[in-house]
């Protein structure tokens, strides 16, 4: 069990975790599946949080997708909290 402040995770397990979703997004964003895609970068952002790299790189790609989608296909943004 971590110590308080420490993360859950690994820098190791958080980084297979990333490139597996970074694959995920990249492979559905090829074929054109945004629910997939957004998805992948979502579950990429939560596990990036505790390390400060990671967290920004995945910001970077969240809205760099968003704007690539046509109007009416963005996804829609979440505030934390808000269902």
């Amino acid at each position: 069990m971590p110590m308080p402040g420490e993360p859950m995770l690994s820098r190791q397990a958080a980084a297979l975790i990333l490139r597996e979703q970074y694959r995920a997004y990249a492979s559905a964003r090829r074929i054109g599946d945004s629910v997939v895609a957004w998805k992948a970068l979502e579950w990429a952002h939560i596990v990036a949080q505790p390390y400060m790299g990671a967290h920004l790189a995945s910001h970077w790609r969240m809205p760099g997708y968003a704007a690539a989608q046509p109007i009416g296909a963005r996804p829609r943004v979440r505030r934390h909290g808000s269902s």
